[in-house]
């Protein structure tokens, strides 16, 4: 593969791998020289041609990743999970491109890259069957998305309906895992979503406080909105022993379904709408301010009628903008 000089990414400066990934965020140039120089500690991975792209390893290998994406146009960033844990990173001019090689199981991981505008809503539950009871795991779900329907309805204006409320599964054994992506809405700044998620689903509702410790402050997990955050796709597993596959709710045995995969890639926003940020932001004072009557159950009215704006075909949310 040919070296080009016009790798835009990194600092001159930049010496550890969090310099390197804040000069691109940046947007600086990486001179040719230093560029080596990284790329002596952060290498092609050979024989990954069966996966479409290159792929780098090493100390800087996203930084190397996100300079390649950044550099010929791509929006998709990726991770694979090696044994032990760590992982490379490779770019993909689309969805589709990376699709051709995410049917089969690879360990392969979205990279939530700050350098994106924006992420849909997401969502992350872990916990242990010896929680709770039969009947409440099989009502885990319903009250996870009753819930988001719930506070969306009544304080964010978004009509949602069960379909836009996407969820996977990928239990094994005695753990319970949930990723719930809300096709149709984003947000443009990840700490906006951890701090909804926060308050959707506060520790101190009943018996949901065991899922992620006495300590925490949400039964989702809210680790998963840091910068640059690697979040499992579709159809994957992580590269451990006896790992569960993530899929579709419901769907264990289906084929693999591209529309399924793209709605569940958190990054692609094309066709969604943005959050309405003020009502968005009214909601979350309200909920810091006035924390136990913001928690109390919730319901959705009948006579609900948002004013709405319809979005496309392919996604049934509507949203109204109008200020609060």
């Amino acid at each position: 593969m040919s070296e080009c000089s016009t790798w835009r990414a990194f600092s001159k400066a930049a010496r550890s791998k969090m310099d390197v990934l804040q000069a691109f965020d940046k947007g600086m140039a990486m001179p040719l020289h230093q560029l080596k120089s990284y790329r002596h500690h952060s290498g092609l991975v050979p024989n990954a041609e069966d996966l479409g792209t290159a792929w780098y390893s090493g100390e800087h290998n996203l930084g190397l990743a996100l300079a390649r994406g950044k550099q010929h146009g791509h929006t998709v960033y990726v991770s694979r999970q090696q044994p032990g844990g760590t992982h490379h990173h490779a770019s993909y001019p689309s969805i589709e491109a990376l699709y051709q090689h995410a049917k089969d199981d690879h360990h392969l991981f979205e990279v939530i890259a700050s350098s994106h505008g924006g992420a849909k809503l997401f969502f992350d539950f872990d916990f242990t069957r010896d929680d709770f009871g039969p009947d409440e795991l099989q009502a885990k779900p319903r009250h996870i998305r009753d819930r988001i329907k719930a506070v969306f309805c009544q304080h964010l204006n978004v009509a949602l309906k069960d379909e836009d409320i996407c969820m996977a599964d990928s239990s094994v054994g005695n753990k319970c895992s949930y990723h719930v992506v809300i096709d149709g809405v984003y947000a443009h700044h990840l700490a906006d979503i951890k701090h909804l998620a926060q308050c959707l689903f506060p520790a101190d509702e009943a018996q949901w406080a065991r899922m992620n410790g006495a300590k925490a402050d949400s039964i989702a997990d809210t680790k998963v909105y840091s910068r640059n955050q690697h979040f499992r796709a579709l159809y994957q597993t992580k590269n451990t022993p006896g790992a569960g596959t993530k899929r579709p709710l419901g769907s264990a045995h289906a084929e693999p379904c591209i529309e399924s995969f793209r709605r569940f890639w958190i990054t692609h926003t094309a066709g969604c709408v943005p959050i309405n940020q003020l009502k968005l932001d009214a909601y979350l004072a309200k909920s810091i301010k006035d924390k136990p009557k913001a928690f109390q159950q919730l319901t959705i009215p009948q006579t609900y009628q948002p004013q709405a704006t319809v979005l496309p075909t392919s996604c049934s949310v509507q949203e109204s903008f109008m200020a609060l």
